[in-house]
This record gives structure tokens, C-alpha cells and sequence, in this order.
């Protein structure tokens, strides 16, 4: 007789013993699901704001902070004693404009650390002042190594915004065209005045159209300041110091001739924070 041959046992796919042997397919677990889900709703949030950010703006204020902040500004140290801590906390009206002066809203900063420091550009110099003083109302002194040390201007940083104190006078007859406490006016003469602002800065010409003063918070979060300072003995200009050309602070004796002339020549370059070189 012949062998029989052996076939396979081939069980079938139905078999308990061959059931028991299927691998199941592995289970997504709820908690993963979400975290799958948050992270592709991120990435697409990501992926809109890039391409709905003006990249030309984008890429102008990392350039600006690569290069200190300004290309004209030179890193500067802190000095202690070009400041004083108000010894009062300074006043803040509810209504902070009367008759015709204009509202004061103050000057928002781009960022903000409480236990860091603002860059004020005066000049050439990029100048840290902390912001836990700022908090508490400073009297800042503008300052010039050839006599111009006598200029001083009141800051106060409340709620993320940078107020100033200040007296404004016209060049021409030094007559004092408004004086800014803060949030309020504690003279404002409009026939000599003109007062422009938005949220990142202000501007105040005299009658003449030129620049007494501007201040506002520009690329890299640096509070630029230009003007011209007047007091008894001289009169200090500073120019844009966010623009192409070289930064100054030009300082005038009033003992000096020619004085007044070469100090309106110098002020009337300075530039309007609200035409085409807007730094913010």
C-alpha cells in the first residue's frame, strides 16, 4: 500500500485557535486625539498669521533689533545719577483735557518685562532705564558733555504706556507754549500749538511748523525722542536719531553769537514722526 501524503493542516480563519493568534488593531486613545488636534490647529493658526504679516515690516524690525535698534545708536550705560525717583507719585486726572487742549493717552510700548529695562535713543546713545523706577515716575536729565546738562524731562510708565512731564517753548521768543503733566495739560495755548498723536507716539509743532518735540516707541521697542530743550543758558536740539542720516545733539550757548540762527537750522531738520520716515 502507498503512504498517504500528509496535508497541512490549514486551519480555518474562523477557528478559535487561529482568532486567538490576530494581533488587534492598536486604539487611539482619546487624550492623544486631542493633542493631535491642538497641534494642527496651532500649526495652521501659525501658518496664517506668517503669510497675513506684512513680511516686508517683519523683516525691516528684526533687522532694526539685529542692529541695536537703530543704526545710528551706540550701546550706552546706565548712569545713576542722570535720574532722580520723584519723591511725589505723580497726579493723574480722571478727565485729563480741559477747554481746548487735546486728550493725552500716553505712549504704548511694544514690550514689557516689569523687571527689565526701556532703551531711550537720545542722540547717538541708546540709554537703559529700568522700568521698576519708570513705575515709579523718574526726572530724567538730557544731558551734553559741552554744557547742556541742565535740560530734564519727567517719565512715568503706567499700564504698559510712558507719559511725560514737560514745559514746551517756542525758540523764537522762548515764550511757553504748553506745559504736559502726564495725562493732562496744565497749559495749552492753541494759537502757538499744534498737538498729533496715535498709540505709539505724539508730536508738538510751535507756530512756525517746526518740531518743539517728539516721542514714540519705535522698532525693537525703543522709545526715540527729538526736540529742542530751552533754558536759561542754552538750548539743546536732537535730531531723528532713527533715520539713515548721522544722529546729533547739538548743543547752543546763549553766549555764544549767532547762537539762535545756527540752533533754527538745526531744529528745522528735524523730521515728523506722522510722514513717510515713520520709525513704527
Amino acid at each position: 500500500m502507498g503512504k498517504l501524503s500528509k496535508r497541512p493542516n490549514r486551519r480555518n480563519r474562523h477557528h478559535p485557535d487561529t482568532l486567538l493568534n490576530v494581533r488587534p488593531r492598536p486604539k487611539i486613545s482619546g487624550f492623544t486625539l486631542i493633542i493631535v488636534t491642538l497641534l494642527s490647529a496651532f500649526m495652521l493658526y501659525g501658518v496664517i498669521k506668517f503669510f497675513r504679516y506684512p513680511k516686508p515690516a517683519l523683516e525691516k524690525e528684526k533687522a532694526a533689533a539685529r542692529e541695536n535698534h537703530s543704526p545710528n545708536l551706540q550701546p550706552g550705560k546706565l548712569d545713576p545719577s542722570s535720574y532722580v525717583i520723584m519723591e511725589k507719585d505723580p497726579v493723574f486726572y480722571r478727565e485729563p483735557f480741559a477747554g481746548n487742549a487735546p486728550v493725552i493717552n500716553g505712549i504704548r510700548l511694544k514690550r514689557y518685562d516689569s523687571s527689565g529695562f526701556t532703551i531711550f535713543g537720545i542722540g547717538n546713545t541708546a540709554i537703559p532705564l529700568p522700568n521698576p523706577d519708570l513705575q515709579r515716575g523718574i526726572t530724567f536729565s538730557i544731558g551734553h558733555p559741552f554744557g547742556c546738562k541742565d535740560h530734564k524731562i519727567s517719565l512715568f510708565l503706567k499700564n504698559m504706556k510712558l507719559y511725560v512731564a514737560a514745559d514746551f517753548k517756542d525758540l523764537g521768543k522762548e515764550e511757553t507754549m504748553g506745559a504736559m503733566e502726564f495725562n493732562h495739560w496744565k497749559l495749552y495755548k492753541a494759537n502757538l500749538i499744534d498737538f498729533s498723536s496715535d498709540d505709539f507716539g505724539f508730536e508738538i509743532k510751535d507756530k512756525q511748523g517746526k518740531i518743539a518735540f517728539s516721542i514714540c516707541c519705535g522698532y525693537g521697542n525703543v522709545v526715540y525722542l527729538a526736540g529742542y530743550f530751552i533754558n536759561q543758558r542754552s538750548v539743546m536740539v536732537l535730531q531723528n536719531n532713527y533715520l539713515n542720516n548721522k544722529a546729533q545733539l547739538g548743543c547752543f550757548g546763549k553766549s555764544d553769537s549767532g547762537w539762535r540762527q545756527r540752533a533754527e537750522g538745526e531744529v528745522g531738520l528735524i523730521k515728523s514722526l506722522f510722514g513717510p520716515d515713520r520709525p513704527y
